[in-house]
């Protein structure tokens, strides 16, 4: 058993992949699940013909179930969706959260900050030019990337770097784990913040960014979840017991489904468990 974990679980939505999303996301409603899109997809915006329409269909749907939004934003979603500012554009869309990358100065995000909750790019953004913002106790997360191509995503001791900063400036820290019902193209192998994570199953690298990294909040960045893959992360998220898989003989059998409790004193590369020895024969 696990100390209970503050971490969220988010998912993304996108709009090229929505329709088929929805049957999911429903199950989801009601849970407090908050979904991060992007407005700034080239290829979705080149294989959309109506993808500013689709794309507010979609925020519509999401803020009619009950899920918060957050918007990543570019200068050039404002000239594709014609609105003057960021402020308008979250306001028609509905978002909750503006994550602002590429294309702002610290000044303008200085700005936005004082109208609109915020998350900035926590994997290049320069933390102590943005430590005024703690300060004045505005809502601001650091919000890693995920990276679509293999050998591309952070490596441990960057990744941790980071968190460290940005929870040591009381900022909250999000990241991002691969799916594995339907991986997101073009490439499909995965959209995970760490590389080390990329082809391990979305529950072992939610867990690892949860207690072991200590994000404040985990997303998919992949399209779908296979339903066990889920309820594995719901289930943790529910009570704290972390659920690993066993194979055990006939005689022991009637061990499974048990929790164990890890004692404190057990080294790096055993895990002691409290009741062991109530099993002993």
């Amino acid at each position: 058993m696990s100390p209970m974990s503050k971490c969220t679980f988010g998912i993304s939505a996108y709009v090229s992949h929505f329709e088929n999303q929805k049957s999911a996301l429903i199950s989801m409603r009601g849970k407090g699940i908050p979904v991060f899109t992007s407005f700034h997809i080239q290829e979705e915006w080149d294989s959309e013909p109506h993808y500013a329409e689709k794309a507010t269909d979609m925020c519509r749907w999401l803020k009619q179930y009950g899920f918060k939004i957050i918007g990543d934003v570019s200068p050039r979603t404002l000239q594709f969706f014609q609105k003057p500012t960021l402020i308008a554009l979250a306001e028609f869309l509905q978002l909750d959260v503006l994550r602002i990358d590429y294309g702002f100065s610290e000044d303008e995000i200085r700005a936005l900050a004082d109208l609109w909750p915020l998350a900035f790019n926590a994997s290049t953004a320069n933390l102590d030019a943005l430590a005024d913002f703690v300060a004045s106790e505005k809502e601001i997360f650091g919000m890693h990337n995920f990276y679509p191509r293999p050998e591309t995503g952070l490596d441990n001791a960057f990744f941790s770097e980071i968190n460290t900063a940005l929870h040591a400036s009381g900022l909250k820290s999000i990241a991002f784990i691969p799916g594995d019902a339907k991986l997101r193209g073009p490439l499909f192998e995965g959209l995970p913040t760490l590389e080390t994570h990329r082809y391990l199953p979305p529950y072992v690298a939610f867990l690892d960014l949860a207690i072991r990294r200590q994000v404040d909040a985990a997303f998919l960045g992949d399209i779908a979840l296979s339903e066990h893959q889920y309820t594995l992360i719901d289930d943790y998220l529910n009570t704290g017991v972390i659920a690993i898989p066993a194979l055990l003989a006939s005689c022991c059998r009637h061990l499974y489904r048990q929790v164990f409790t890890v004692r404190r004193d057990s080294p790096a590369n055993l895990l002691r468990l409290k009741e062991s020895r109530e099993y002993a024969t």
